[in-house]
């Protein structure tokens, strides 16, 4: 079964949820495409997004095409441009870049549904830690909130089941309205395999997911969610809401929170602009 009309599917999550690799194996289809993190070729903040653009602008394609016609016009100008494709599979996860796709999917009459896959907070914070970073508390409380503020009808779906269960991809193909077979997991195969995201889709050869923590993570991990409540509220609701659709939640910042994280995220991308961060120094 694929969408009738046009469909964009903007796939939400915390870094390192596995929006990458839900991206690439729905996108997997010859009426897909996957633009992976497209918000950061047209708002750039490190060094190697303004590589990408450099050398996206120096050929004759259709991405410089795209890039071209500005952000006003997206995503009509990527159907235009890749004829024959019935639908697109964005996972930027920036939930104010996804409201403001929605609202041009609104205008353009094309058709847009949000997914939002999580991880259990704990597989979560040993993802952060190992790579050195800290404060995941706050990363993992305020992207919910922040998602929750903007987004409204929205799939959830557990990384967890969906590594482990065929049949959680299945259900959300269908809730999507595009066609499922198991080649979709042969997304390697796809030619588009979109901007920028996690690279571990790339180099691992099987999907997998191992749950065990090492014993020295534990206690501290296990201190961060004991010390920050909204943590097991949001893991709770997203466990209570997997694989349905929630209209809105009541985890949300409150007006003026939210219009503060919409300024704060502007002047983030104008600074980056002017001093664009090196990631891979980190």
């Amino acid at each position: 079964m694929q969408p009738k009309l046009n469909l964009y599917i903007n796939i939400g999550g915390t870094s390192r949820s596995g929006s990458t690799l839900l991206g690439k194996i729905l996108s997997n289809d010859v009426k897909g495409l996957y633009t992976g993190e497209m918000q950061a070729i047209f708002y750039p903040k490190r060094i190697h997004h303004y590589e990408v653009i450099k050398e996206v602008k120096s050929k004759e394609n259709e991405w410089n095409s795209i890039l071209q016609s500005g952000f006003e016009h997206l995503p009509s100008s990527i159907f235009n441009c890749f004829k024959g494709v019935k639908f697109i599979v964005d996972s930027s996860k920036n939930s104010f870049w996804i409201t403001k796709l929605v609202t041009n999917c609104k205008i353009q009459s094309i058709k847009h549904k949000n997914v939002l896959i999580y991880k259990d907070p704990k597989d979560f914070a040993y993802s952060i830690l190992k790579r050195g970073e800290d404060n995941w508390e706050q990363q993992y409380i305020n992207y919910h909130k922040k998602y929750f503020s903007n987004i409204t009808d929205f799939y959830v779906i557990s990384f967890t089941s969906f590594v482990k269960d065929k049949k959680t991809l299945l259900l959300l193909c269908k809730w999507l309205g595009i066609s499922y077979s198991d080649s979709k997991y042969n997304y390697r195969d796809n030619i588009h395999q979109g901007f920028f995201g996690s690279n571990t889709p790339k180099t691992k050869k099987n999907i997998e997911f191992k749950s065990t923590i090492p014993k020295e993570y534990i206690k501290v991990i296990e201190k961060g969610i004991s010390s920050h409540s909204e943590i097991t509220k949001i893991w709770n609701f997203l466990r209570e809401n997997e694989n349905k659709v929630v209209n809105i939640s009541s985890i949300r910042f409150n007006k003026i929170h939210l219009f503060l994280l919409k300024y704060k995220n502007k002047l983030k991308t104008i600074y980056r602009k002017i001093d664009p961060e090196n990631y891979f120094k980190k």
